[in-house]
C-alpha cells in the first residue's frame, strides 16, 4: 500500500479471500510512503485488501477521509511449460507382448494417465494422455499419439512339385514347415485327388505377404499306379482252351 512519502504511522491490512474469509491481517509500519505485508503461498484466486488507519482521530487519508479502504487484486493461475514434453507416435510389429506409450519429460507436479493405451493385438489405436497438476496451474490440455501394432508377415509356402505315385504306403505333399501357420490334409495313401489346406494360425496378427489372411488351397494328387505285366508268360494248355499265367 503507497501513501504520501512523508506519512508516519502505522496502518493495517487485511487480505481475505473471494469468499470473505481473512487469509492474514497485520498492523504495519509505514516506512518510506509504503505499507508491505507479504503473505507466502498465496493461491491463485481473487482477493480484496482492505486498509484501516489505527488512528483515525490523529490521521487521516490524503482526500482527508478516514473511512477503510479496499482494493481487489487478481493472482491468476500459472500455466505449465508442456514444451519439453516427449508424446510420439510409435510403430511395433505384433509378438504377444503388451505395448504402450508413455509421455515423459514432465514438468515437476505433473502427472499423467492414459485412455487406450496398453495394446497386444494388431491395429491402430489413439491413445490419449490426461495430464493433472498443482490447482494454481491452468488446466493442461490432453495430448494424442496413435500406436500402430503391425502384423507379422508370413511367406506363403511353395508348391510340392512332386509326382506322387501310388505305393500302398502313406505319402505327404511336404511344405515348409512355420510357428505361424498349420498344414492339413498332406497326407494320404490312396490313389486320388486331395486339397491340402494351410492356414494362419492367428489371423488377427498374423497375414501372408500379400496382405490377405485366407486359407491357401494346394491340390495334391497321387496317381493311380500301373501293374508290371513285363514278366508274364503265356502258355498253350492241351486241356483248356484257356491261358494259364
Amino acid at each position: 500500500v503507497t501513501v504520501p512519502s512523508d506519512a508516519t504511522g502505522n496502518v493495517t491490512i487485511t487480505i481475505k479471500d473471494k469468499g470473505g474469509n481473512v487469509i492474514k491481517e497485520e498492523t504495519v509500519n509505514i516506512s518510506d510512503g509504503t505499507a508491505k505485508l507479504t503473505v507466502p503461498d498465496l493461491n491463485a484466486g481473487n482477493y480484496t485488501v482492505k486498509v484501516s488507519l489505527n488512528d483515525k482521530t490523529n490521521y487521516q487519508w490524503a482526500d482527508e477521509t478516514t473511512a477503510d479502504v479496499e482494493y481487489a487484486f487478481v493472482i491468476n493461475k500459472a500455466t505449465y511449460d508442456m514444451s519439453n514434453v516427449v508424446f510420439e507416435d510409435k510403430k511395433v510389429t505384433y509378438n504377444g507382448s503388451v505395448y504402450s506409450i508413455e509421455a515423459t519429460n514432465l514438468p515437476a507436479g505433473v502427472t499423467v494417465t492414459y485412455e487406450n493405451n496398453g495394446k497386444t493385438n494388431a491395429g491402430v489405436y489413439t491413445v490419449v494422455a490426461k495430464f493433472s497438476g498443482n490447482a494454481n496451474y491452468n488446466a493442461i490440455p490432453d495430448m494424442e499419439a496413435t500406436l500402430t501394432v503391425n502384423k507379422v508377415t508370413v511367406a506363403k509356402p511353395t508348391a510340392d512339385n512332386t509326382v506322387f505315385t501310388y505305393n500302398g504306403q502313406p505319402q505327404t505333399y511336404a511344405l515348409a514347415e512355420s510357428e505361424y501357420y498349420t498344414v492339413n490334409n498332406a497326407t494320404a495313401v490312396n490313389a486320388g485327388s486331395y486339397m491340402v489346406n494351410v492356414s494362419l494360425k492367428d489371423k488377427l496378427n498374423y497375414q501372408w505377404a500379400d496382405g490377405t489372411n485366407a486359407d491357401i488351397f494346394f491340390s495334391f494328387v497321387i496317381n493311380k499306379a500301373t501293374y508290371d505285366m513285363g514278366n508274364i508268360v503265356l502258355k498253350p494248355s492241351t486241356e483248356l482252351d484257356e491261358v494259364v499265367v
